[in-house]
C-alpha cells in the first residue's frame, strides 16, 4: 500500500487510510501479524514519503505507536519501528526550532529513547539502535 512513490502515499493519505492503520496498532484484539502489517505500511510511508507526509503521520500519533511496538518480541517489527522513527527524526532535524528536534523530544516523552537504548544489545537491532542514538541524541549532549 505504501511501498510506492510519494504520489501513491499521497493517495493513501487522501483516502484517509492512515487513521485506521493507527487504530489497528492500538486495538488489543488484533493479532501480531495484523499489527506487523500496519507497522510495515506506516514505516514504508516514512521511508518513501515527503516531509509533509511524515508530519501528517506524526500528527496521527505514529511516533507513539512506533515507540510502543519497539519492544515487541518480533524483531521484524522492532526494525520497522526503528526505521520509522529514524525517518521521523530526520524530518525533525531538518525542522529544528531553537536547536531542538521536536520529534526527538516526542520520542523521549513516549519512552522511545529508553526502548531504543534497550535494543542496543540485540543482535537483530543493536547496530540500528546505536546509530539512531548517536545521530539524534549523543551529539546533542
Amino acid at each position: 500500500m505504501t511501498i510506492g512513490n510519494r504520489r501513491k502515499i499521497q493517495k493513501v493519505i487522501a483516502a484517509d487510510i492512515i487513521p485506521p492503520l493507527v487504530n489497528l496498532l492500538q486495538d488489543e484484539q488484533y493479532e501480531a501479524e495484523v499489527k506487523w502489517e500496519a507497522v510495515c505500511a506506516l514505516s514504508n510511508a516514512t521511508l518513501r514519503g515527503s516531509k509533509e507526509h511524515i508530519k501528517y503521520l506524526v500528527n496521527h500519533d505514529c511516533i507513539a505507536y512506533f515507540c510502543e511496538h519497539l519492544l515487541c518480541p518480533d524483531s521484524r517489527t522492532q526494525r520497522l519501528c526503528l526505521v520509522g522513527l529514524k525517518n521521523v527524526l530526520k524530518v525533525g532535524e531538518a525542522e529544528k526550532g531553537n536547536g531542538i528536534n521536536l520529534y526527538a523530544k516526542m520520542i523521549k516523552e513516549w519512552d522511545g529513547f529508553s526502548k531504543i537504548e534497550n535494543l542496543k544489545t540485540s543482535p537483530d537491532t543493536g547496530e540500528m539502535a546505536t546509530n539512531i542514538l548517536r545521530s539524534y541524541w549523543r551529539r546533542q549532549g
